[in-house]
């Protein structure tokens, strides 16, 4: 619990001081037999080290994480789809891209089948890939994923959530990059008709007609 403070107050240092404390009792209390607890010890470890920037070592824990976690609960829990996403997150920062694909390509199918085709985490890992895709030029299918996370991100929180905006304005930057200038100031538009019929002072009215510019 200490640990998990640390982690939010975003001091990895102290979450691994404690973290690795709680590690040693559990590997001594359960005579190193793998538990649970001992599988968000190094989901904890490994998050820590994430802050760090030091994702190697975050990736040897995460796969810690996961073997136990489908060892217990089976391949496809929502705990392993968690260590998915995370691995997915570490092979990103270390420009492994197809690992990073194939992670979070997991996720997204556990995910969907434990909650259906509707859940914030499916259009968080639905937005991860149009990420990847970016970077990886690949336009169309980073469009295609980035709908997608919209789509389930306006049937989870609505059009008017901080979510939506975001990936809406993802949309236009994408588009933009293409050189599909027209479609680019659209979408664009269309976001700042939105956000001005609930909070016409919003900030990023401003920044986007400046793009639009």
């Amino acid at each position: 619990d200490i640990a998990n403070l640390y982690v939010l107050a975003n001091e990895p240092h102290g979450a691994l001081a404690y973290i690795n404390k709680a590690l040693e009792i559990l590997q001594n209390i359960y005579k190193g037999v793998d538990t649970l607890e001992v599988a968000l010890c190094y989901h904890i470890i490994a998050y820590a080290h994430s802050l760090l920037g030091d994702h190697t070592q975050s990736e040897q824990y995460n796969k810690k994480a996961l073997e136990i976690r489908s060892k217990i609960l089976g391949p496809d829990s929502s705990a392993c789809a968690t260590s998915h996403t995370n691995l997915g997150s570490n092979y990103y920062a270390l420009k492994r891209y197809d690992e990073a694909m194939m992670h979070t390509q997991k996720a997204i199918d556990i995910l969907a089948q434990i909650y259906g085709p509707v859940h914030p985490d499916l259009a968080s890992a639905y937005s991860f890939v149009a990420g990847i895709n970016c970077d990886l030029q690949n336009f169309d299918e980073a469009l295609k994923y980035n709908k997608k996370a919209m789509e389930v991100t306006e049937k989870v929180h609505g059009k008017n959530s901080q979510n939506y905006f975001a990936l809406a304005c993802n949309l236009g930057a994408i588009l933009q990059t293409q050189g599909k200038i027209e479609e680019a100031t659209k979408q664009f538009q269309e976001v700042i008709e939105t956000i001005k019929t609930y909070n016409p002072n919003d900030p990023l009215i401003g920044q986007l007609t400046l793009l639009i510019s």
